[in-house]
């Protein structure tokens, strides 16, 4: 029969065949799990660094990364309560996805929580910290986005 690439399995073998039946599913979306711990990673470093150009943390809801903390916070629980009913810390490492996804969430909401609360505030940005950057500055144009005379997604009304 067929073996898989380098597994030394026999996918037509009756034996094996119930155990490859799900196989390739499972891999297929664990694989797409660890995209997704990529893709949130990258989702977060441009709002950080934004807020960190702008000085400001206006234009976004507090509120969202509060809640997106408390789902990264008992994602976590949920984990490491598994692992403790269990007596069995392999699950832990075993969901791996998962853990990261929390943690990445948890991570970057609290330094937007520092941002907003600490380190600049709900404040306008300041003129010269939008002229002083070209790429902040073409990204105030509604034109750009699209969003004409409803303003746009950073809050702050265009000028001229």
């Amino acid at each position: 029969g067929v073996t898989g690439a380098g597994a030394g399995r026999d996918y037509n073998d009756d034996e094996n065949k119930e155990e490859w039946k799900y196989c390739n599913y499972y891999d297929y979306v664990y694989a797409l799990s660890y995209c997704k711990v990529f893709i949130t990673l990258i989702k977060y470093v441009p709002q950080v660094y934004l807020n960190y150009e702008r000085k400001s943390t206006k234009g976004w809801n507090v509120w969202n990364v509060i809640l997106d903390i408390s789902g990264g916070i008992f994602s976590v629980l949920q984990l490491v309560g598994d692992c403790l009913a269990l007596k069995d810390w392999t699950g832990l490492t075993n969901d791996l996805p998962k853990f990261f996804l929390g943690a990445l969430s948890i991570f970057f909401d609290v330094g937007f929580l520092i941002q907003h609360y600490v380190l600049y505030g709900y404040r306008e940005p300041a003129e010269e910290d939008l002229d002083s950057s070209s790429s902040v500055a073409q990204r105030r144009s509604s034109e750009s986005f699209g969003w004409g005379k409803f303003g746009n997604n950073y809050g702050y009304q265009e000028v001229g």
